[in-house]
């Protein structure tokens, strides 16, 4: 897999109920070592195999408010137009990011807090965000009957898309890409209406709107999707004590992930008022 970080052409412009329409798996730790190509097939094909998740939430528009005010000091002030009060308002995309986040009891959770949903496991310890694209459907995100609008319900259908492994021994890491859609609820459930009855003879069981939804994520196609993301993850090695003790006699600085990543973000997001700017 190619790190790389796409063009801005791609990417466009109280309590909240959620679903998490998935098992819960136990933990996943890696057997797998530089050195042993076949154990880290074997990882790489379970990561691939590892169940979608679909996530509905419930848009409030006091969340996104307090997304805006917790940015506002770091931001300029058109770089963060406040969403209208009005029932149908669409929000710009990236404010999807504050919703659709995994949650599950805290004995299932990893040492670092995180979720095991898309970790290889150890040795594999720390994550880092690697980059990634949000792409929208002009045609249906915008609209406020198909769009992503204040006060709708939404659907998040995720999977793993990738899984490589680069460099060696202990600077060695694995990089996970994320297939991530969303679509309107209502518009899920008014489509899959009657499809739902003929499906559930089929296979024996009972399908809702969400079991589709998921499906389509083996498809290059957008499906019912209003907005797509990939995300990309890296996953690498617990640091050697001898890394430790260097970085704390200050003879090795730790690298500065987050400066790099908001030098990027406002270098992306000036590129995008650019292009938006030509375009009216």
């Amino acid at each position: 897999m190619s790190l790389r970080t796409r063009c801005a052409r791609q990417i466009t412009r109280g309590h909240a109920p959620r679903t998490v329409w998935q098992r819960i798996p136990g933990r996943h730790y890696a057997t797998a070592t530089v050195d042993d190509a076949a154990g880290f097939q074997q990882l790489r094909a379970e990561m691939l195999n590892r169940s979608s998740t679909c996530i509905r939430e419930y848009i409030d528009i006091n969340v996104d408010h307090k997304l805006v005010d917790t940015l506002c000091t770091i931001l300029p002030p058109e770089w963060l137009p406040r969403a209208q009060a009005r029932r149908d308002a669409v929000l710009p995309p990236g404010h999807h990011l504050i919703w659709f986040n995994n949650s599950m009891p805290v004995d299932k959770l990893l040492p670092d807090g995180t979720d095991p949903l898309q970790s290889p496991g150890e040795p594999w310890v720390r994550r880092m965000w690697a980059g990634g694209s949000v792409r929208v459907r002009p045609g249906a995100y915008y609209q406020n009957e198909t769009g992503f609008a204040v006060n709708s319900s939404m659907a998040c259908a995720e999977r793993i898309q990738d899984v490589q492994l680069r460099g060696q021994g202990d600077s060695a890491k694995i990089f996970v890409t994320i297939d991530r859609r969303f679509a309107r609820l209502d518009t899920l459930r008014e489509k899959y209406k009657d499809v739902n009855k003929d499906t559930q003879k089929k296979v024996g069981q009972r399908i809702g709107p969400l079991w589709h939804f998921r499906h389509q994520l083996s498809s290059e196609d957008w499906g019912d999707a209003i907005l797509r993301e990939e995300r990309d993850l890296v996953f690498l090695k617990e640091k050697t004590p001898a890394e430790l003790e260097a970085i704390s006699a200050g003879q090795l600085a730790t690298t500065r992930y987050l400066e790099r990543m908001c030098s990027l973000l406002v270098f992306r997001i000036r590129l995008l008022t650019f292009f938006r700017s030509r375009e009216t």
